[in-house]
């Protein structure tokens, strides 16, 4: 019986706490910001069925191809693995390197 009692105990407080949490955050919670769309660039149309969102060509996007100055080569892997500082590592199942400066975006 006092075991029976127990997970019933148990049980009640989960609740409790997770009712509890969902009250104070609701009520602590600043209110959510409202997002809106830009308005398209003259000259762009939204693709049917799309929700509005305009599509740019590659070379306009931000990390597309356009990115790169023109004429400029692309680094190969150990040209770019030369350029920073980075610890060598090797293991029975994996090997590689890792840079010191941590990931970027």
């Amino acid at each position: 019986m006092t075991d029976q009692r127990n997970l019933i105990l148990a049980i009640a407080l989960s609740v409790a706490i997770i009712v509890g949490f969902e009250l104070v955050h609701t009520f602590l919670a600043p209110p959510p910001v409202a997002v809106t769309a830009p308005a398209p660039v003259a000259g762009e149309e939204a693709a049917p069925g799309s929700g509005g969102v305009t599509m740019r060509p590659p070379s306009e996007r931000v990390g597309g191809s356009g990115d790169v100055a023109a004429g400029t080569a692309l680094a190969t892997r150990t040209a770019a693995l030369a350029r920073e500082h980075r610890i060598a590592f090797a293991a029975p199942r994996v090997a590689g390197s890792i840079a010191l400066r941590g990931a970027r975006l």
